[in-house]
């Protein structure tokens, strides 16, 4: 595993997330969507299952996606936990390269994760494992607005070069074969939840000695945090809500 990988994996591992994310906003997507009886779902760069869980006890099937064996190992403990362990099962690949043998998913699923890829790249990617008809929601972090503070476009461009506004997203999702049903922005609250456990991980790291790449992702974080927090309605997850075009 790549060393900067491993470090965000240590410090996002027994987390409850590793991403802003919303139980409410989940369920109110998902109740959006026409889907069948226990729909076929795949959750594209799962993580430790967030979205997993809350989507299995709504009634889908699940295949979580991850690259990250150390992530799967723990949502297949929480599934157990909560008397899923029926309804997810794992795949320890890259959401953009699915083996053979998966799929068709009546909806595909991805939480603050495409951006590994690349948007345009995951949507190209997804459209093929879509039954027809097949619903995408996928959260991408987003420009809110065209002409954002210096000092917050410079951090974006070193931490996701490839961020663009909505309306950019949306011609995006158009020109990969979808047919546009519309964008959800996360709320401020979802951010906060997602904030609390990090800033008690990060007290625990410097409670001890850190590696300089420990160092280095504990500064990361807090910048993303501080500049969230000063500069509100600059940028954002976003939900994109689309369905394969047929």
């Amino acid at each position: 595993m790549d060393p900067y990988i491993e470090t965000i994996v240590s410090f996002f591992l027994g987390l409850p997330r590793e991403g802003p994310g919303d139980d409410r906003y989940r369920e109110h997507l998902f109740s959006l969507l026409d889907l069948p009886p226990s729909p076929r779902v795949a959750d594209m760069g799962c993580g430790t299952g967030a979205a997993s869980l809350v989507l299995a006890r709504l009634g889908a099937t699940i295949t979580a996606v991850d690259r990250v064996p150390e992530f799967l190992d723990r949502l297949t403990l929480r599934a157990e936990r909560a008397g899923l362990a029926d309804r997810i099962r794992t795949l320890e690949a890259s959401m953009d390269a699915i083996p053979p043998g998966y799929g068709p998913f009546d909806l595909i699923w991805s939480e603050g994760a495409v951006y590994s890829v690349g948007f345009d790249l995951g949507l190209s990617a997804w459209r093929e494992l879509l039954a027809p008809g097949g619903y995408v929601v996928v959260s991408e972090m987003s420009w809110l607005v065209d002409d954002p503070p210096r000092g917050v476009r410079e951090y974006w461009e070193r931490a996701y070069p490839g961020m663009r506004t909505i309306s950019e997203n949306e011609g995006a999702v158009r020109a990969a074969g979808y047919h546009w049903l519309g964008s959800v922005l996360l709320p401020v609250e979802a951010w906060e939840t997602f904030f609390i456990p990090q800033h008690e991980r990060i007290a625990e790291w410097r409670g001890r000695a850190m590696t300089t790449r420990e160092a280095d992702l504990v500064r990361e974080v807090e910048e993303e945090i501080r500049l969230f927090e000063t500069f509100p309605g600059v940028f954002g997850y976003v939900f994109y809500l689309m369905r394969r075009a047929d």
